[in-house]
């Protein structure tokens, strides 16, 4: 073996990847998810982003169908042009519509939701989910490396996006 392909040799038999290699990568991640995610909460001056659609869009059907309970309209949210019409009323006519396809029993979550001020509710909901995730890592793989690793998934930028 020459030493040019050493590296290669490292990656595909996966000796390059050391617990402490892992965990330097999916710290230093998780530490930039974090510190965007705060930072774009902290400079908000609205609940709009640049598109005119509210910050964590698809949580705004949520908080929507949660404004239509506490009306008592809460057959409505299936309703698509009834739902629809909440979101532009809440978020202006730009608003994209985002179907409620959630079981009925999810009203209640949406509706206790909808009592809090649309930024709060967004901040509980994403909090609430992202320890809903780290817990169901916790019980499959214990240990704070897996909570480090599970934290700089993809997919948890991409939830908070």
């Amino acid at each position: 073996m020459t030493t040019a392909t050493a590296p290669l040799d490292n990656l595909r038999s996966g000796a390059f990847f050391t617990r402490e290699r892992v965990l330097i990568c999916a710290g230093t991640l998780a530490g930039w998810i974090l510190f965007g995610v705060v930072y774009v909460m902290l400079s908000l001056d609205t609940i709009y982003d640049s598109r005119g659609w509210p910050i964590g869009v698809d949580f705004g059907q949520v908080w929507a169908a949660g404004n239509m309970v506490l009306r008592g309209q809460a057959e409505a949210v299936y309703d698509f042009a009834a739902h629809y019409a909440v979101q532009q009323e809440l978020f202006g006519e730009n608003a994209p519509y985002l179907l409620w396809l959630y079981p009925p029993n999810h009203l209640l979550v949406a509706g206790s939701l909808a009592k809090l001020p649309y930024l709060v509710a967004l901040t509980l909901w994403m909090g609430l989910t992202l320890m809903v995730w780290m817990a169901s890592v916790r019980a499959i793989i214990p240990g704070w490396p897996a909570l480090l690793v599970a934290l700089a998934f993809p997919a948890v930028l991409m939830n908070f996006g």
